[in-house]
């Protein structure tokens, strides 16, 4: 009876480890309409790394998730959404790609400029000031913005693709743990480059 115990014991414990080793290969498996290559989220138009303990939105909330067609009221489509958590209600940092085609007669300066000088909700707490790496330039801006209850501390940069759409990478988090996230966000915005 004891050695019945015993097996039984150890069949449990490996259906643990089979079932503990499928869900962790899950977090890495493909997203919907786009290739994940080492942690990197990858469509047509751009790429970015997702740090280790991120994943996407849509992976997270399922089918309660929808990205938003006006993100936060700045006329941009939502692309993509990650945020510091694979379980929903957890996450704490946030990390989106939205996109706009540059309407005529408006540079990217123009676009930026109109898009913070009366957003509803009112912002507090701005920053703003060019931005320029190795391969591109834009603007950037950090702001403190209420968004449902809680207000949040959104970062954000503003680039152009071949003078026809616009890309904003925007990071958010609770203003208290925006410090704490510098690198990561500096890692994601450094890993993301335009694929056409």
């Amino acid at each position: 009876m004891k050695r019945i115990g015993i097996i039984f014991f150890e069949i449990i414990l490996l259906i643990s480890f089979v079932l503990g080793s499928i869900s962790l290969n899950e977090s890495d498996q493909s997203f919907p309409d786009s290739k994940i290559n080492q942690r990197f989220f990858e469509n047509d138009n751009f790429r970015f790394e997702i740090p280790k303990g991120w994943a996407l939105m849509e992976t997270v909330w399922g089918d309660r998730y929808s990205p938003r067609k006006n993100y936060y009221g700045f006329e941009l489509e939502e692309i993509v959404s990650i945020q510091n958590s694979d379980v929903a209600g957890q996450g704490t940092a946030f990390f989106s790609v939205a996109s706009s085609p540059l309407a005529g007669g408006m540079d990217l300066a123009d676009r930026f400029t109109a898009a913070y000088e009366k957003p509803v909700p009112a912002i507090k707490n701005v920053e703003k000031k060019l931005y320029q790496n190795e391969e591109y330039s834009g603007y950037e801006i950090t702001y403190d913005r209420p968004w449902g209850e809680p207000w949040w501390r959104f970062h954000d940069l503003w680039l152009v693709n071949q003078d026809v759409m616009i890309y904003v990478l925007s990071f958010h988090t609770i203003p208290a743990e925006y410090d704490n996230n510098q690198e990561i966000m500096k890692q994601i915005i450094n890993s993301f480059t335009f694929l056409n």
